[in-house]
Parts: C-alpha cells; structure tokens; sequence
C-alpha cells in the first residue's frame, strides 16, 4: 500500500548513484536537528472530526496554523497532537475551499520524520542509535499501529472495512481500507514499513485518480492556456511562473520529491508528498540512496498526464523554451551553502524593495566557489529568468522566503547534473 499526506510537507533525496555517487539531499534548516513534531499532546478529537457541523465555516475544534497551499484552497496543521481513533496522531492537517473542510488527514508515522537526514546511509543514526535497531523499532511501531488502528476503526464505524484503489499508474496505485461513517468516508492507507494515515474525505468526494476535480473532461489547449496564464512577464526583463505552492520539506530526505510535488501540484496533479515518497521505495536509512526517483518523476507525470523529458545536464535556452510555455523546471544540482547565501542576499534585497547586488560575472574567481562534484546534490525549482541578465529565478522546498532566488544561468549550467521540462 502507499502512503499519504503528512506534516508540513516535505522531500528530499540523494540521487542516482551512478549519476551522483557522492550525493545527498539537502533538507530544510540541514543542520537543525529534531523538533519536526513539535507541539503538546492535547485530547481526544475523534468527534470533532467527524461532526458534519464543524466542517461548515472550517470550524475544527483547536488552534490551527495556516500552511501554504494552492489557490483556493486553504490548508491548515493543528497545534498538537490530538489522540483519534484510539492513538495519538503525529499530526493533522485540513483542507478547506470555500470556507467549508475537503478534507481531514491524520498521520500517525512517517518515515521520512522517524529516520530524520542521515546522509549516505550511515550506520549509526542521529542521536548514536544504530541504524539497524532504529529500523527494528520502526518496524514494530508500524506493525502495532496497523494493527490498534485498524481494529479502532471497525469498531467506531461497525464496518471491517472494503478495499479500494486510487490512481491509473502501477507504480503510484494507492490501495485504502474504505470504512463508512454516516456522511463521511474514512480511508486507511498503510504504505508498509513506511507511512500510516487516515483521511476523512465526504463520500461525494470520492475519486478514483489523483487529477483536481475541475480538470475532469478538460481539453489539451485549455490546460495549456491556463498555464500560460500564471506566466507573468515585467518591465526589467523578468519572466516568472507565478502560483507554485510551497510544500515545506523539514528535516526530512525529500527535495527532489517535495520539488515534483510542488510542481505537479501547480500543474493539477492532488498527490501529495508523502504519496510520492512512498512511491519512490526509500530505504528507512534517512537517505534516498537506492530509491526510485527516475521512475517516480516518470509515473508521477503520466498521471497528471504530462509528458516528462529528462536531460543529464540544465540548457538555459531550453529552459526559457519550457517556462515561456508555463512549465517550471526541476533542476538537480550540486549545492553549496556559501553560495546558497549568495543566492539568499540577492532575493531577500528583491523581496524587500531594495537594489539588489548585482550577481558576480562567472569569470575564472567565481567559478572556483562553484560547487564541485564531490558537493551533496539537491532539487530546485526554476519559475523564471531574465535574458538580458543572464540569471535563472527559482525556488526551494524550504518556504516562501525562498521563492525568487536568482543564480547566473552560466552557475547553473556548470552545477547542474539533470533537469525535468514537462508538457501536456
């Protein structure tokens, strides 16, 4: 089975090992350690979940954080963890459009937060506890919530539950334990020794793929035409995709996930991070070392279906091609942190109102700070660029202070090592 939504959402990973032997996903705040579930424990919020009433005016009991979401649509995380369905959640997030909840999904583990970015793989995982003894305790975690959760859910909603399917790609096919509850339609999804959750979504709402619902029968040319439309183009030469969501990747090994997430999502595909990252077949060692990325960025566009094309290194012209089109860019490249603040500088002056300082000429003494290949790699997104300039406008899995970061194209071009342009 697969996984589905989770905290803040996340995504990372190292890629390819014989495209980038050395290489590893960079995560949000990379040095912070812990504190990803943070918050008190606080009551037990089954009921409020499931009163029709409080999804009416987004009335959830409890104190909410606004997250970044898609436009129209308001996403929030609860402020704790609530006890539902006869466990404690690590966390929930709703779904709201036009001022009324979607969606409720409760995540109780996730891989990705449990082994935390523990580069490479290594033996001893953070906090001095043997990687192979933390892989042991997840494992019995996850087989003892599967078991409590499933029998509290037969139990509150006097059903054993009926199997169902979710997707048209074999690879990204999500398999739930469909329990019914008066209006409401309770969907397990255990992706095994991986990720457990239960979403709560109204019957009426219920689909058989990941596509947004408002692209049902929609024709090619119309797609594209609203596509094009998030493209804007200003007065100083920028050209810039506008409306990508954010889908903050924390601490976990996600980038290059969390990145085709946000990108996808912007293009109208409803499948969230942790879907895809259970769909890339991580190992539980805190890296995306062995994983399935290639096949995950192919399976993931055919069912927004998009065409993916995959290049082994970034061609500016090639990108401008894409994005003048409405199509962001993924770019997996080798990450540096001294440039990383550069990069920052530059944006921050921009979001601020004020002159930025100008991005230095790639000459010879530029291109020896470049990150080399022995560099960790890392997934961005490219929005934009400006031709007169020569520079590259992009984005990161890390929050919205990290959309409209510039970088020369030449940099890009030199730290690049595999690039992603989708089309209808």
């Amino acid at each position: 089975m697969k996984a589905a939504l989770f905290p803040r959402p996340v995504l990372a990973l190292l890629f390819s090992a014989l495209l980038a032997p050395s290489a590893f996903a960079i995560p949000q705040d990379f040095n912070s350690g812990g504190g990803f579930f943070a918050g008190a424990g606080i009551g037990d919020m089954t009921d409020g979940f499931l009163r029709p009433q409080n999804w009416i005016g987004n009335a959830m009991p409890g104190k909410w954080i606004a997250a970044p979401g898609l436009e129209g649509e308001e996403t929030r995380w609860l402020d704790g963890h609530p006890y539902v369905f006869g466990k404690t959640a690590q966390a929930v997030q709703t779904v709201s459009r036009g001022g009324k909840v979607v969606a409720v999904t409760i995540n109780y583990l996730d891989a990705g937060a449990y082994f935390g970015y523990n580069p490479g793989g290594a033996s001893e995982a953070e906090g001095g506890v043997p990687l192979k003894e933390k892989q042991r305790q997840f494992k019995q975690i996850y087989k003892d919530l599967d078991k409590d959760l499933r029998e509290s859910l037969s139990k509150t909603c006097d059903d054993r539950g009926e199997e169902s399917q979710v997707g048209r790609t074999a690879f990204l096919r999500q398999a739930f334990l469909d329990f019914p509850f008066q209006d409401f339609l309770i969907r397990y999804a255990a992706s095994e020794n991986h990720s457990i959750n239960v979403r709560i979504i109204r019957k009426a709402d219920q689909r058989d793929d990941f596509l947004d619902p408002s692209l049902d029968k929609v024709p090619a040319k119309k797609r594209e035409a609203e596509a094009l439309a998030k493209l804007k183009k200003g007065a100083d030469g920028d050209v810039e995709i506008e409306g990508v969501p954010i889908f903050e990747q924390g601490p976990r090994p996600y980038c290059a996930i969390s990145a085709l997430g946000m990108v996808l999502h912007h293009l109208g595909l409803r499948l969230s991070v942790e879907d895809l990252a259970a769909g890339a077949r991580l190992k539980n060692t805190g890296s995306a070392a062995g994983s399935k990325m290639i096949e995950l960025y192919a399976a993931a566009a055919d069912e927004a279906g998009l065409k993916v094309m995959r290049a082994g290194f970034f061609d500016f012209k090639r990108a401008q091609r894409a994005l003048d089109e409405g199509y962001p860019v993924i770019v997996w490249r080798r990450y540096d942190a001294g440039r990383d603040r550069l990069h920052t500088r530059f944006a921050l002056a921009e979001h601020g109102g004020r002159e930025a300082p100008a991005l230095p000429e790639p000459d010879d003494a530029d291109r020896a700070t470049w990150p080399g290949k022995d560099a960790p790699g890392h997934a961005s997104i490219v929005t934009g660029y400006n031709a007169e300039r020569n520079e590259v406008i992009f984005m990161e899995a890390w929050g919205e202070h990290t959309r409209g970061r510039r970088m020369r194209a030449e940099e890009l071009e030199g730290t690049g090592y595999m690039a992603f342009y989708f089309k209808l």
